[in-house]
């Protein structure tokens, strides 16, 4: 039997998460940011990366009031076009994000790069990921090669929906310590 590709993955993923209407995902993204923040990871850390939601991700917006109120720093990701990098930049207000060439929303020039250290936690966005700890991600691999030196603990964030058993990756692929849904916390071993 074969196994479907990343790409009939991705495409397959996409079409799921673009079925999700408007309440579903409010619904859901409230359960899972409630979900992340009992998480000894998240409240242990003093910097959080997060992402802006794009075309129906999960949204991990209710994170960034809680982690403000907490006093912890905030960044997020700018993606490097011409080194295919990504870095974190600190923002204290959404009014700090501007579109990118990629159409995402992103951190605006004047806004300070921060190092991630050991007490860093990273939300991964996705399309799907499996519970094995791997991401199913756009295909750039930006995040992969961010991993790959992470020192601090990074959750997938998603929808239960889009949680599989397994799927291919390859040696280069990151595992993530954890997956948060709307319905579970699930830790990697």
């Amino acid at each position: 039997m074969n196994r479907p590709s990343k790409n009939e993955l991705r495409q397959k993923y996409r079409a799921l998460r673009d079925s999700f209407g408007e309440e579903f995902i409010e619904r859901a993204s409230k359960l899972a940011c409630e979900n992340l923040a009992d998480c000894k990871e998240f409240i242990d850390a003093d910097m959080v990366l997060l992402y802006y939601p794009i075309k129906n991700e999960i949204s991990p917006k209710p994170i960034f009031e809680l982690c403000l109120k907490m006093g912890k720093t905030v960044a997020f990701p700018v993606c490097q076009n011409d080194s295919s990098a990504l870095l974190f930049k600190k923002i204290s207000s959404l009014d700090s994000l501007t579109r990118s060439s990629f159409g995402l929303l992103e951190p605006n020039e004047s806004c300070e790069t921060v190092s991630p250290t050991e007490k860093t936690f990273c939300i991964v966005p996705a399309l799907a990921f499996s519970r094995d700890g791997h991401r199913l991600g756009y295909g750039k691999g930006f995040y992969d090669r961010f991993l790959a030196n992470f020192k601090g603990k990074s959750a997938g964030f998603s929808y239960s929906a889009l949680v599989c058993d397994t799927f291919p990756h390859d040696e280069h692929d990151i595992p993530l310590n954890m997956i948060v849904t709307e319905s579970e916390v699930l830790y990697i071993v």
